[in-house]
């Protein structure tokens, strides 16, 4: 979650894959924040927190996906 990095954001991240995390949280960071790249420590830091979520087809969790812009503005 961005409140790690940044306090009183609230953008999370959803994705596959720890890479997939990375790149998004990159994207948000920059369009958000003004910041274009995630230092070492931030980068350690998101990775720590990355939690596995098993969804199951037909959840209701994967329905709800925002777009990143969405969630940016």
């Amino acid at each position: 979650m961005c409140k790690l990095v940044y306090p009183g954001c609230e953008f999370a991240v959803r994705a596959k894959t720890d890479d997939e995390v990375i790149e998004l949280a990159r994207m948000h960071q920059e369009m958000a924040h003004g910041v274009k790249e995630i230092s070492p420590d931030v980068e350690k830091k998101i990775k720590t927190h990355i939690k596995v979520v098993p969804i199951k087809p037909g959840d209701s969790r994967a329905a709800k996906k925002k777009s990143l812009l969405d969630t940016c503005f």
